[in-house]
């Protein structure tokens, strides 16, 4: 089915809108919990320059790997450090991150497959859902 521009851009602003909401909150869950456990800034600042660490592993060449899999070891163990504190204070592990209402694309509106990027599911009932909506406007009949 087409749709017009009109419907296309009110169903962009409702993804957007999704996307930028499920960040809000997890910056609002983000403050809660540098609050209540300050030492997670920390972890979190070691997380990066592990991060800094593996981009100059790559860089240097010589012994990548090795260098590479203790690094690996190292994030890990930040990550679960931070998991484990977040966890000991009433907090799921992932309570911080984004909570999309859609997985797949993450509010995106597209995903990958097969090389191409395609619209994501949720979007195209996003653009069914507008064009029912605008047609119900004007319609005496009612489509769900």
């Amino acid at each position: 089915m087409r749709y017009s521009k009109e419907i296309f851009s009110k169903a962009y602003a409702i993804t957007a809108e999704r996307r930028t909401n499920a960040e809000t909150m997890a910056q609002r869950r983000r403050d809660e919990v540098l609050r209540v456990i300050p030492e997670i800034e920390e972890i979190e600042r070691k997380m990066s320059s592990v991060s800094l660490m593996a981009a100059k592993a790559v860089l240097k060449g010589a012994n990548a790997k090795e260098e590479l899999e203790k690094i690996a070891e190292l994030s890990k163990k930040l990550r679960d450090e931070k998991a484990n504190l977040m966890m000991s204070h009433g907090y799921r592990a992932d309570y911080m991150e984004p909570q999309y209402s859609c997985p797949v694309c993450q509010d995106t509106t597209a995903v990958e497959k097969d090389g191409k990027t395609l619209y994501c599911q949720c979007f195209l009932n996003t653009l069914k859902d507008v064009a029912c909506d605008e047609i119900n406007k004007i319609s005496p009949l009612s489509l769900s």
